[in-house]
């Protein structure tokens, strides 16, 4: 972020400025984000975001004009607004591509379970559903070495997100936990008959 002015120095200069100037006040290049303050028989402060001004509201009086001011430098360049531009510049397609195919395994797994149990209408079916899809894809992967089609956004441990696809990086396999000895006993009972 470049802070190219502090919040009480847009008074001072409104009232010595001309129609149609403007005062930088801060950006972040790397986003796009500019907030300046623009004066015509008014001051405003404006917010622009690559370029185009989507924000602007007139100020009143210099403790407004700072108010204002401070808002809106921590609400545009805070990270959780660096998050939210991040997530509008993701690939419309890929993002596309993870909802559908994210689609396609919940309808999957739910109609496996409506096979499976005799009552679908547990409280947390949502949260069963999740389970049994992570862990059936995790085992069909490990255990019997088929390619599972599942694109992902996932975030590293600095909070970026990134495009995966199946099986991901940050994922151990061979864990010993009650499902894969589950799934074991399965295959073993199977492979007898």
């Amino acid at each position: 972020m470049v802070l190219f002015a502090t919040t009480t120095e847009i008074w001072p200069w409104y009232q010595h400025a001309s129609d149609g100037e403007t005062f930088q006040i801060a950006s972040e290049p790397e986003y796009g984000v500019e907030i300046y303050a623009l004066k015509t028989k008014n001051l405003s402060i404006c917010v622009s975001i690559d370029g185009e001004q989507t924000f602007e509201e007139y100020v009143e009086d210099e403790d407004e004009c700072q108010d204002l001011a401070d808002t809106l430098c921590s609400t545009y360049l805070s990270t959780d607004a660096f998050r939210t531009l991040a997530d509008e510049e993701k690939d419309p397609s890929q993002q596309e591509m993870v909802d559908d195919r994210e689609g396609e395994l919940d309808a999957a797994i739910e109609d496996c379970l409506g096979v499976i149990l005799f009552d679908t209408t547990y409280a947390d079916i949502e949260k069963i559903r999740e389970d049994v899809k992570e862990h059936l894809l995790r085992y069909l992967y490990e255990r019997h070495g088929l390619l599972i089609y599942r694109p992902m956004f996932l975030v590293d441990e600095d909070g970026d997100e990134f495009f995966e696809e199946f099986p991901y990086d940050c994922m151990e396999f061979g864990g010993g936990d009650d499902m894969e000895i589950y799934f074991r006993w399965i295959y073993e009972r199977n492979k007898e008959k």
